[in-house]
């Protein structure tokens, strides 16, 4: 259901290197981890609301800059503020 591979991304200050996850259907997966570790980079990566420096993020099997529609179609995200 969610893939990433050797997703990349930096910010001044802040480096995200190389994940690897792979979150099959039926699966549900948390987060923890320090402030600043990289749980929000990583799950707006995968949302597509930040864009990797590098790597590849496939949702149901299909990447963002393929089928942008077919995955919003599919997912839902609620943010915790506004």
């Amino acid at each position: 259901m969610l893939r990433l591979v050797s997703v990349s991304k930096t910010y001044p200050g802040f480096q995200l290197e190389d994940i690897h996850m792979e979150l099959p259907a039926g699966s549900i997966l948390g987060f923890l981890g320090p402030n600043g570790a990289g749980k929000t980079t990583t799950l707006r990566i995968a949302l597509n609301l930040v864009r990797p420096d590098s790597g590849q993020v496939e949702i149901l099997g299909r990447r963002w800059d393929e089928d942008e529609v077919f995955i919003k179609s599919r997912i839902g995200y609620v943010p915790k503020d506004g």
